[in-house]
C-alpha cells in the first residue's frame, strides 16, 4: 500500500539536497538550464550511434526538435550541419531561453535555426516538412503521446526518422521530482497525492518555486495535488503506443542503470533498472 502522508518527504528532503540538479545549478549561477542541456546532449545522442552514423546522417537535412526546452540539445545538433533546425516547445519561457542561448553560438550560415512556441499535438508545419524529428527527454511529458507521434508522422518526410529517448516511469527518478525530493523510486512507496503535496510545499523554500510549481504540479477540484508534468510512460504503455501508429520501428534499445546489467529481456521485472528507452521510427514511402 502506498503511503499517503507527505510529512516524511518534506522532512527528509530538507536534509537531503540535490545540489547537482539543473534548477539548483541555475539558482546558484553555476550553470543555466540550457547550458546543462547542451552538456547532456552528446550523451543522449550517443545512444543512437549503433543505428545511425551521426557524423553524416544529418548533413544537409531538416530537423525538428519537439519539446526543445531551453534549446541546449537542439543547438548541439547544429554541429552535424543540418540545413534547417527548428525547436518547438509549449513553454514560452523556454523558447525565450532557447533564442537567447542560440545567439551565443557561431552557427554555420548553411543551417537555418529557429525556435517557436507551439503545441506538439498541432504543429504549425506542412505535411512532410522534415527529414528527422527528435524527442529527447520529452516523450514522458506529452499529455497525449500517441497524438504527438501521429502529428510528427504527418510532418515527417517519406523515409524520414523520429528519434526518441526518455527515462521510463519506473526509473529511480521517473516521478520527475528529484530537484526537491531526491529519493530514488519514491513513487513506488508514496502516493502521487503525497509526492505532489510535498513538492508543492517544498517549492516555497526556493526562489524559483513558482516556476517549479507551475511546471510540475496541478490541483484538482477536490483540493488534491497531482504531478501534471508526466504521463507515467511505462515500457508497456510505450509499446502499446508504438503498435498503434503507422510508423516502422527500426530500433528499440533499453539502456541499463548500470553497465553490469547486461540482460534486460524481461521488461516487466527489470523496468526499474532501465535508465533510458531509445527508439528510432521510420516513415514508409
Amino acid at each position: 500500500m502506498l503511503i499517503n502522508s507527505d510529512k516524511f518527504l518534506i522532512w527528509s528532503s530538507k536534509i537531503i539536497k540535490n545540489k547537482n540538479h539543473p534548477f539548483e545549478l541555475e539558482n546558484k549561477n553555476i550553470m543555466t538550464f540550457e547550458e546543462w542541456e547542451y552538456l547532456k546532449a552528446p550523451v543522449t545522442m550517443y545512444y543512437f550511434k549503433n543505428y545511425l552514423d551521426l557524423n553524416s546522417c544529418f548533413v544537409g537535412k531538416s530537423i525538428l526538435d519537439i519539446g526543445c526546452g531551453g534549446g541546449g540539445k537542439t543547438i548541439y545538433l547544429h554541429k552535424f550541419s543540418p540545413s534547417e533546425l527548428i525547436g518547438v516547445d509549449l513553454n514560452t519561457e523556454f523558447i525565450d531561453k532557447a533564442i537567447n542561448f542560440s545567439k551565443r553560438f557561431d552557427i554555420n550560415k548553411k543551417t537555418k535555426v529557429r525556435f517557436l512556441t507551439g503545441d506538439a499535438e498541432n504543429l504549425p508545419f506542412a505535411n512532410e516538412s522534415f527529414d528527422y524529428i527528435t524527442m529527447m527527454d520529452t516523450f514522458e511529458h506529452f499529455s497525449n503521446p500517441k497524438k504527438v507521434l501521429l502529428e510528427a508522422g504527418r510532418v515527417l518526410k517519406k523515409n524520414g526518422m523520429i528519434l526518441i529517448s526518455f527515462p521510463p516511469f519506473f526509473h529511480p527518478f521517473g516521478a520527475h521530482v528529484r530537484d526537491l525530493i531526491p529519493i530514488p523510486w519514491v513513487h513506488l512507496f508514496f502516493s502521487e497525492k503525497a509526492i505532489a503535496s510535498a513538492y508543492y510545499k517544498l517549492s516555497f523554500f526556493k526562489k524559483d518555486g513558482e516556476m517549479r510549481r507551475n511546471l510540475k504540479i496541478s490541483r484538482e477540484e477536490n483540493g488534491n495535488y497531482n504531478i501534471s508534468y508526466i504521463n507515467k510512460m511505462t515500457l508497456q504503455k510505450c509499446t502499446d503506443i508504438l503498435e498503434a501508429v503507422d510508423l516502422n520501428l527500426k530500433y528499440f534499445k533499453l539502456i541499463p542503470l548500470w553497465n553490469s546489467l547486461i540482460s534486460l529481456k524481461n521488461i516487466k521485472v527489470h523496468e526499474i533498472f532501465v535508465k533510458n528507452v531509445v527508439i528510432i521510427l521510420k516513415k514508409g514511402e
